[in-house]
């Protein structure tokens, strides 16, 4: 029986510690080192409204035929809202989005996020994009445990559950 508890034990101690994805909010690391956030969402909304709702969205319009491309720039919207460090809430933004829907869900994955901390929103020749990854990861590539970057990534993903939120009320079009 000591051996039976023992066994148990170390199994489920090394898959525990099997992690294949290293999280922090919606956002998780791949194997390559590369930020990803996503999420699922319930809904009721078809396909054909979630492209009519992104034709109708400044940001999101690249990705409304496909459903998937770059966005357009972005500021994180509300992102005062949220206690973030002066800054990041006049950077421009850029990411790459992906969704995908099945009856009563949809899944929106988000790479390739970059931030422009120039605030050049004047001179678009002025930008010059970086990598979330340059300031949320360590040495390591594991997220970074300094407080200013999990508050950044807070911030971000807060953003992202509010961007992808698509509901039926935001699509009418008559005032």
């Amino acid at each position: 029986m000591k051996q039976i508890i023992l066994f148990l034990f170390f199994t489920s101690t090394m898959v525990s510690q099997d992690k294949r994805f290293e999280n922090l909010y919606d956002f998780f690391l791949i194997d390559n080192g590369k930020i990803v956030w996503q999420k699922v969402y319930e809904s009721n909304l078809s396909e054909s409204e979630i492209k009519e709702y992104l034709s109708k969205d400044i940001v999101l319009s690249p990705i409304a035929v496909t459903l998937s491309g770059h966005t357009n720039i972005f500021r994180l919207n509300k992102i005062e809202n949220y206690g973030i460090m002066p800054g990041w809430e006049k950077s421009d933004y850029q990411a790459y989005v992906s969704i995908e829907v099945k009856e009563g869900k949809y899944r929106v994955t988000v790479t390739d996020i970059k931030m422009d901390f120039n605030h050049s929103l004047y001179d678009p020749k002025a930008k010059t994009f970086t990598p979330l990854e340059n300031f949320q990861l360590d040495d390591n590539d594991k997220f970074s445990n300094k407080t200013q970057g999990k508050k950044g990534l807070n911030c971000i993903n807060l953003s992202f559950l509010e961007l992808f939120k698509f509901k039926k009320s935001a699509m009418k079009s008559d005032w």
